[in-house]
């Protein structure tokens, strides 16, 4: 028997493979990706939907609040305006009017187009173009609104002018 050879054999340029792992007690975690719902954009979100439902709620209780007020609109459809009463003679003189407001009643149609045109041109210039409610205007007049505010402070109470002192102040002589 011979002793044991206890030279390297040739790998001829192959690697040999690691030996094998201990089981380890645990698998290591996945690592984490991050999560943009979960983190700050989340909190956004969920912020955002609890004020809009909020809001909702609160918008849908003031039109019940300010609905509930409100007459119905049906009437409309059968109005009819306080009239004069006109009392004729027999020989068709108008001898009388009686009323409590002076109103005539004229159909839209014997009024001349240019006049609706004057009347709607001072009043809304884009009544036409839009369904009774202009959110164009309104928006436009919110611009002017915020436009045209007066500097905050400042006292409510009015100022005599300079030219008025002498006659306000109590220490002007009275010229007696």
């Amino acid at each position: 028997m011979s002793p044991p050879d206890y030279r390297a054999e040739p790998t001829l340029g192959v690697v040999p493979p690691p030996p094998p792992r201990p089981p380890a007690s645990k698998p290591p975690k996945p690592r984490r990706r991050r999560r943009y719902f979960g983190g700050v954009l989340g909190v956004l979100t969920t912020l955002a939907a609890v004020v809009l439902l909020g809001g909702s709620i609160a918008a849908f209780g003031i039109y019940r609040q300010v609905a509930a007020d409100l007459p119905d609109y049906r009437w409309l459809a059968d109005y009819q305006p306080p009239q004069m009463s006109r009392i004729y003679a027999a020989d068709s003189r108008l001898l009388a009017e009686l009323a409590t407001e002076r109103r005539v009643f004229v159909p839209i149609e014997a009024i001349p187009r240019r006049l609706q045109a004057a009347f709607v041109s001072a009043e809304d210039q884009r009544f036409w173009e839009h369904h009774g409610v202009d959110p164009i205007g309104i928006l436009r007049a919110t611009l002017t609104a915020v436009e045209n505010t007066a500097p905050a402070g400042g006292s409510a109470a009015p100022r005599p002018s300079p030219s008025r002192w002498p006659r306000t102040c109590w220490w002007a002589p009275t010229g007696r």
